[in-house]
């Protein structure tokens, strides 16, 4: 160990590739309104070779659809999310082979001890292609977020996302379709913690992709004052 913590590593070593960011545009929210979008000119995930390719290649137009972590970016709140890649052993360096369901209780047993060590509520799994994603209700600093999220076994590239120098500080989950496919809701692991205010804006998003949240439940949470932040961008898919 060198000594650093893991946000001073990052830092010091994050990637620096310089793009215009256009401003922000906040947008609302309800069942019965499907948001605006704004439209940057960056892309999600990936290795430097696809964001180099990019940068290169700019006819490369954005692609997809994400909502962001922020609850409110004045005061830097964030809620939790986790984006879990299920690499194949060529892709872990291992001959090892694991089965759906050692895959699934590893996942399980790592969102588990987020909850507990950082006092969270239930978690909303959806699943993807080839894996998960976690969404977390609490409104929590930006710190405690990054803290949970780099204490996970998420994806690297999805943990260091804010440090990225041509992105934002925030993290953004995939909510459109990728080959033909949406991010499915299968389950919600409960806690009964009850520590941090929950998100009310991402909570009606959520419903509305499938995630069992009753009225109630709506009732007792706080709105997003300037609404959902939403963003396109270019991610490479299979042909």
């Amino acid at each position: 160990m060198n000594g650093k913590t893991p946000l001073e590593t990052i830092n010091d070593n994050k990637t620096i590739l310089d793009n215009e960011i256009p401003e922000q545009k906040h947008v609302e929210f309800t069942e019965d309104k499907q948001p605006a979008l704004r439209a940057n000119p960056w892309q999600e995930l990936g290795g430097l070779k696809d964001r180099l390719s990019w940068a290169i290649n700019p006819q490369k137009k954005p692609n997809m659809t994400g909502i962001q972590s922020w609850f409110d970016e004045k005061t830097d709140k964030h809620i939790i999310m986790l984006d879990y890649d299920i690499k194949t052993p060529e892709e872990r360096g291992t001959t090892m082979q694991l089965s759906e369901y050692d895959i699934n209780q590893i996942i399980i047993e790592d969102i588990s001890k987020i909850q507990k060590h950082y006092n969270l509520s239930g978690a909303y799994l959806f699943k993807t292609g080839k894996g998960y994603h976690v969404y977390f209700l609490d409104i929590v600093p930006f710190l405690t977020a990054f803290n949970a999220i780099y204490e996970s076994q998420a994806d690297y590239w999805f943990k260091i996302y804010p440090f990225r120098k041509h992105l934002e500080r925030c993290w953004t989950l995939r909510v459109s379709e990728k080959n033909g496919k949406l991010p499915l809701f299968v389950d919600k692991l409960h806690s009964n913690n009850d520590t941090y205010e929950k998100s009310k804006g991402h909570a009606m998003f959520l419903k509305s992709r499938g995630a069992f949240i009753s009225a109630d439940e709506l009732d007792s949470m706080r709105p997003t004052e300037k609404g959902l932040l939403f963003c396109k961008y270019y991610q490479k898919v299979k042909k």
